[in-house]
This record gives structure tokens, C-alpha cells and sequence, in this order.
């Protein structure tokens, strides 16, 4: 049984296609993004050249007015660090404010769209994660509530999808209880994203390559009573049974 393994189910087994299937899904789906706070920007009256003319005034650093606008230029430019900042400084200083859940919300957007620059680093989903649920613990009846939760289901599923990377690299470089650890992670931090199963198999012949059989069937069965119809099943039954074989010799 060949036992080289990457994330998702692909037909060459080196970490080159895996790396750009993970990539797919680490990024997400290329859809727009909807035109979030138009109408506060319009109110606002904010344009690309707000950050450059109060960069001198004693405003931008207290003003809510003038921080929100920084802000929204930033994040327009595809600035985002600059962004991130400015959301920060806003939501510390006029945390009542009434766009106060806006920046908490645009501040979690923020940190997803710094994910796109900087490789498979998984730390901006990790802040966006804490950004969204911020949000809903202190304005609980903000009208970003569904897109946060979204967005917080969204996080979590690529934060999972890293660690099974990570986890599937490991084991193809034989460290295989650094990438137990790593499967281990997703099923106690990330149970009910889609990778469960895909972690749950992965465990299993991890501990097999280490001579934990009882471990190994404990993973199998829990991948099959979780999710009876789950897409790694039938390589399961077939370990599983592989597995009790072993033990009857």
C-alpha cells in the first residue's frame, strides 16, 4: 500500500500539486468581494488621498472621523497593514462610536486580505479569526452578524486545511509524530471543518508507521462512527481490517 500522502484526494503524490491544490484552498474561492460600507464611505466622503493629506494633522490620531477615513483609503489602495492599524486605533478609541462594529468588521476583512500576501503564513487567518469574534461578543447586534459568522467558518476551514498541509508534509518526510501532533490539532480545534476526516485517516497510518496499532484502529473507528459516509471510508475498513489481521498473527 503506498501511503504517500497530501491533502484532498489527487492522483501524483509529490508535494508540487499538493502545494498548489492547498494554496486553492488556503486563498478561497475567487468571488468579489461585496461592496461592504458604501454608503459609509459615501457618507464619510473618503478618497484615495486622505492618508497623504492628514498625515501632519494631530486628527488622525484621535479623531474618529478622520481615522475611519485612513482607514477606508488604506484598505481601498490594497493597503492593508496600513489599514489594520487604523481599524485598531479606531475601535480602541471609539469603541461606541456608531461605526464601531463597521471597523471591528472591516478589521477582520483586513487580516484575510493580508493572508493574500503573504504566502501560506496562517497567522492573518488566526487574526481575522480573533477580528470576527471580537465582533460578535461586543456588538451582538451589529448587521454584520451573518457575515461574520461566515467569515469566522471561512478562517476556520483554512487554518484546519494548514494544519493538514503541514501534518501531510511531515509524514511524507517520515517525521511522523510531528505530524501526528499536527492531525491531532485539527480534530481537537477543528472538528467540524471539512478535513476531520481527511485528519483522522492521516492519524491512523501515521500510527501505524509508529507501531501504534491500538491507536491507529482508534483513529479509523472514530473517522467511520463520526461520518458514515465519509469520502476516506472505504480506505478506512480496509486499514481497519488490515490492522485486526496484524493483531490475530
Amino acid at each position: 500500500m503506498n501511503d504517500r500522502w497530501v491533502p484532498c484526494t489527487i492522483k501524483s503524490w509529490n508535494l508540487l500539486p499538493a502545494l498548489i491544490l492547498f494554496l486553492t484552498i488556503f486563498f478561497g474561492c475567487a468571488t468579489k468581494e461585496p461592496d461592504y460600507g458604501a454608503d459609509i464611505r459615501s457618507e464619510l466622503g473618503v478618497d484615495e488621498n486622505i492618508p497623504q493629506a492628514t498625515e501632519g494633522s494631530i486628527e488622525r490620531y484621535y479623531d474618529p472621523i478622520t481615522i475611519l477615513k485612513r482607514a477606508e483609503a488604506f484598505y481601498g489602495k490594497g493597503e492593508y497593514s496600513e489599514a489594520i492599524d487604523e481599524y485598531k486605533r479606531f475601535v480602541s478609541l471609539h469603541a461606541l462610536h456608531k461605526f464601531a462594529d463597521y471597523a471591528q468588521f472591516k478589521l477582520g476583512l483586513s487580516h484575510i486580505k493580508l493572508s493574500r500576501t503573504t504566502d501560506r503564513d496562517p497567522e492573518p487567518f488566526k487574526n481575522a479569526l480573533q477580528a470576527f469574534k471580537k465582533l460578535l461578543a461586543d456588538y451582538p447586534t451589529t448587521k454584520y452578524q451573518t457575515e461574520a459568522t461566515e467569515k469566522i467558518k471561512f478562517c476556520r476551514e483554512n487554518l484546519a486545511n494548514h494544519e493538514l498541509y503541514v501534518g501531510s508534509y511531515y509524514y511524507n518526510q517520515e517525521k511522523y509524530n510531528a505530524a501526528i501532533y499536527r492531525f491531532k490539532r485539527i480534530t481537537e480545534e477543528y472538528g467540524d471543518t471539512g478535513v476531520m476526516d481527511d485528519a483522522l485517516y492521516m492519524m491512523a497510518i501515521s500510527y501505524r508507521r509508529i507501531g501504534d496499532i491500538t491507536l491507529a484502529e482508534k483513529s479509523l473507528r472514530d473517522l467511520l462512527s463520526n461520518n458514515p459516509d465519509s469520502r476516506q471510508k472505504e480506505r478506512a475498513e480496509k486499514l481497519l481490517t488490515s490492522l485486526n489481521g496484524k493483531k490475530d498473527l
